[in-house]
């Protein structure tokens, strides 16, 4: 008998802890240190899941299965992490969430030991965890469709030199002979994994306002965002310069932003960021829109070589951008006299030299001056810029063939929209991602350039 009674002594002792545990089987052990705790791993996963959804918006329109299960990977971790954070306060948090969306805060279970900030908070985390949980199908089904797909291996060759202006109107040589680019996938981008990640980009927004004022948060950029937007809190700041004709406020961003890696899979359906971000407009309306084509490259602002547009540009100093006028008074008299009075050339031979020597600087070569396509970048310095542009007629561009019905139409399909400008800019800061916010001005505009002699490089059948 000795042993039961024992046995029914501990029992007695251990009984209320047992009673205890009984009535609140969703407490945590230590309930009030962990409320404690709260904040900073809640914060740690919301900033977690920000990247991930930018992650996740990549993936649907990317073409590497490697990429794609590398974010599947970041996904599963990623929902289990938050899982068990929700689930040591309470261990079913669609219960939880159900009467906090009823408004039933008074009905709540007694051991939840959670403020109302942290009850939105804990819901947020649970909503859009289980919006992104929707897209596991949707990534399985993509990476079967990609099964084929093989990584782009471009052969080894020798290290080149700079590369030279590419010409237009004529066949440039390949750097390996015979060498025939991979042809990229065509992979449509997944319509249905967009709601869903806006859904939980709108929750994780909600989310970061419940957390204190001082709380950073970090947001990768959206392919969808604008790289050249520009905050109302700037745009007031430079309120009374953007009232003067002409002017207007970009961002100049670095080089690295419009490249393309070579080794990169990507669907050919998906524009490059260049055609889904061109550089800023410099007018509103038109049928042909100049733009700020300028970049950053190496800590120096440089013209765009794109196609056959050019220019060049001077370091004015700290000379105050609204004092310039079109006869620039305030600059040297060599450098006023060559932007003045430079006439871009009207064939295109001689227009591509041109470019050529100004962007090599052997422009000093010919004339009295020496300019450059590029200048080290310095903030509140005023750089003085003529820029040339035009918009070539698919025909000369791609080398394409004319048929004979075609003929008669011939001086329309080779209509050039251009523009010759002198602009200035002025960069006043420089923001976190490396790129530069600029106030520019146009200061004259002379006559569009015209290039009389296209016909001589198209291909009649």
């Amino acid at each position: 008998m000795k042993k039961p009674l024992s046995l029914l002594l501990l029992l007695l002792l251990f009984y209320p802890q047992v009673a205890k545990a009984q009535e609140n089987p969703f407490m945590p052990s230590d309930q009030s240190s962990q409320n404690t705790d709260f904040w900073q791993p809640a914060q740690q996963l919301v900033q977690e899941q920000i990247y991930l959804v930018s992650q996740l918006e990549k993936a649907i329109a990317s073409a590497d299965p490697n990429f794609i299960r590398g974010v599947r990977s970041q996904l599963f971790l990623h929902t289990s992490a938050v899982d068990r954070f929700l689930r040591n306060y309470y261990a079913y948090p669609v219960n939880l969430c159900r009467i906090v969306s009823l408004g039933n805060s008074t009905n709540l279970p007694p051991f939840v030991n959670l403020t109302s900030e942290q009850l939105q908070l804990y819901c947020y985390l649970y909503s859009s965890t289980s919006t992104l949980e929707t897209l596991k199908p949707t990534i399985d089904g993509r990476l079967v469709r990609l099964g084929d797909v093989q990584p782009i291996s471009p052969p080894a060759i020798s290290p080149l030199p700079s590369p030279e202006p590419p010409l237009i109107g004529r066949e440039a040589k390949q750097p390996i002979e015979g060498y025939l680019p991979p042809v990229l996938p065509a992979i449509a981008i997944s319509i249905e994994a967009t709601q869903p990640l806006l859904n939980t980009r709108r929750l994780l927004s909600q989310a970061t306002l419940l957390f204190p004022p001082s709380t950073k948060f970090n947001f990768p950029n959206q392919l969808t965002e604008d790289p050249y937007n520009i905050s109302e809190a700037i745009n007031q700041l430079y309120h009374p310069f953007l009232t003067l004709p002409n002017t207007g406020i970009a961002r100049i961003l670095p080089a690295e932003f419009y490249r393309q890696d070579a080794k990169e899979l990507r669907s050919r359906l998906l524009a490059s960021r260049l055609e889904r971000f061109p550089y800023p407009p410099l007018a509103e309306s038109g049928v042909f829109l100049p733009r700020l084509e300028i970049q950053l490259d190496n800590d120096r602002f440089q013209i765009v070589q794109r196609e056959l547009n050019y220019g060049f540009m001077e370091d004015l100093g700290d000379v105050a951008i609204e004092n310039l006028d079109p006869t620039l008074l305030n600059v040297a008299e060599p450098t006023r006299e060559f932007f003045l009075k430079y006439q871009p050339p009207d064939k295109l031979e001689a227009l591509q030299i041109d470019r050529r020597l100004f962007i090599t600087g052997k422009i000093e070569d010919l004339c009295c001056i020496k300019l450059f396509a590029q200048s080290p970048a310095v903030l509140n310095h005023t750089y003085l810029v003529r820029s040339v542009q035009f918009q070539l007629p698919e025909a000369v561009l791609n080398n394409e063939r004319i048929p004979k019905g075609q003929r008669r139409n011939l001086e329309l399909l080779l209509t050039t929209p251009s523009s010759d400008l002198l602009i200035a800019f002025r960069p006043v800061s420089l923001n976190s991602d490396g790129s530069y916010t600029v106030l520019w001005r146009i200061i004259n505009r002379f006559p569009d350039p015209q290039i009389t002699d296209l016909d001589k490089y198209v291909i009649l059948e």
